[in-house]
């Protein structure tokens, strides 16, 4: 008979480490988020052969693990930080530390089952990069419009003038 991985995987995930919780084991473990620390996240993972690893959208923090779990194979549901938030409160579930997400992130993917994000191809992942710094840019150019009109010295007009104009310049790059 073959027997099936029900392990589920809740990762709180910031800049610098991410915290895990596996079902079924009793505590979490911290790894960095450099190119080290998944390599070994993923030989745990493999030995583990979880049904499903979840985290949550952080404004795209998360995209570089989430390609990394993809390309190994792995089920993988981004969910949105809301929903985990309002599990967690559900639980009654107020304290909050790295670890407590973690484990609270593991929960919410054992009961609600999110859905599985599929893995994007390189044209959707370069058009998402792109989508980003369209956004950014365009919020630069306001920025930057919205300090001439208040600067009264010129040297320093002259030099957000001409940053703005670069940001117009990178922007008709992007929408090309």
């Amino acid at each position: 008979m073959q027997q099936h991985n029900t392990d589920h995987v809740g990762i709180d995930i910031s800049k610098s480490k991410y915290d895990t919780r596996i079902s079924g084991h009793p505590k979490g473990s911290v790894y960095e988020y450099t190119h080290d620390g998944m390599k070994q996240f993923m030989k745990v993972l493999q030995k583990t052969q979880p049904k499903l690893i979840c985290l949550e959208a952080t404004g795209g923090l998360e995209r570089k693990l989430v390609a990394c779990l993809h390309k190994h194979g792995f089920p993988v549901a981004v969910v949105n930080p809301r929903q985990i938030r309002d599990f967690a409160r559900a639980k009654n579930r107020l304290a909050k530390t790295d670890q407590i997400d973690a484990h609270t992130i593991m929960e919410f993917a054992q009961v609600m089952q999110p859905r599985i994000t599929p893995a994007l191809t390189q044209v959707q992942q370069k058009m998402r990069e792109f989508s980003a710094r369209r956004q950014q840019v365009s919020k630069m150019i306001i920025q930057e419009q919205n300090r001439l009109e208040t600067t009264p010295d010129r040297e320093v007009a002259k030099m957000i003038s001409d940053s703005i104009q670069f940001y117009k310049k990178q922007l008709k790059h992007i929408e090309k």
